[in-house]
């Protein structure tokens, strides 16, 4: 079992909440995406359709007050464009680890057509980067096998 057999996508007790823009923050985890593709279309189907997935934070435990983004950064990013001031979001009911975070940056990015091999290698080497921090292992070797991937 690979600990991508663990995503804990959103579990019952995510909450509901509406959060002004401005207490959204980005997890300092996650790399930030240089290319957000074309926020205008989306920004049109969300003015169409409102956000059909959610955006998913979690209670920043750096930040009092602050909500981290764990998944939907394009989506923040058109309804700040729209001139939205809220924003309807799932809250993860719990501070996620550093695993969990990145199994849904993971789960969620490969539902995107414009995922890049670029983009998955950063999100995998800032993993890899915090597991060497949490472990004090520096194999990559060690690290594929645990998250179940071959080197």
């Amino acid at each position: 079992m690979s600990v991508f057999d663990k995503v804990v996508w959103l579990p019952p007790g995510a909450e509901d909440k509406e959060l002004n823009v401005e207490d959204i923050i980005p997890c300092p985890l996650l790399p930030k995406r240089t290319d957000l593709g074309d926020i205008d279309s989306l920004a049109e189907s969300i003015r169409q359709v409102e956000l059909i997935q959610p955006i998913v934070v979690m209670k920043s435990p750096r930040v009092q007050e602050k909500y981290e983004l764990i998944a939907g950064e394009r989506r923040l990013e058109a309804c700040k464009r729209m001139g939205k001031v809220a924003v309807k979001c799932k809250v993860h009911p719990e501070n996620l680890d550093f695993d969990n975070i990145f199994r849904i940056a993971f789960h969620t990015n490969e539902q995107r057509k414009d995922n890049t091999a670029y983009e998955k290698g950063l999100l995998y080497k800032a993993w890899f980067d915090e597991w060497k921090k949490k472990t004090g292992e520096e194999s990559l070797s060690k690290f594929a096998e645990y998250i179940g991937k071959s080197k």
